[in-house]
């Protein structure tokens, strides 16, 4: 019984691994797939596991897909320091298209520059 609670408290939890598929999410290859893959922008062993493991719905998102397109356009268009990006993952929840490219074009418009956290979170900008 010990056991069962183990698992149900475990799963209540993490109840958006629900959602994830075993074969293209959840197999072994894939999750450290994505853990290196966030070692490659800087992140330690150390720290990536535990954002991974504070933050199971990143195994959601794909590299290719998600990872690298935000990536690429927070460190190429917008300037971003990797480091600053790390600080949380929420930015890789965020659409690039809805969220992160209308918030960056409205700071260029009026000619500010903020932190990511503060644009990003920020729902008045456009």
């Amino acid at each position: 019984m010990i056991k069962r609670l183990t698992y149900l408290s475990y799963i209540l939890k993490h109840i958006c691994l629900l959602s994830c598929s075993i074969k293209d999410k959840l197999l072994p290859h894939r999750t450290v797939y994505h853990i290196e893959y966030f070692q490659k922008l800087g992140l330690s062993c150390r720290r990536a596991t535990p954002m991974f493991t504070r933050s199971t719905q990143l195994f959601n998102y794909s590299v290719a897909e998600n990872y690298e397109p935000k990536v690429s356009y927070l460190v190429g268009e917008i300037g971003r320091d990797m480091r600053e990006i790390l600080e949380s993952t929420q930015y890789f929840s965020f659409s690039l298209e809805n969220w992160i490219k209308p918030r960056h074009e409205a700071c260029l418009a009026k000619e500010v520059r903020f932190p990511l956290a503060v644009m990003m979170k920020t729902k008045r900008w456009v």
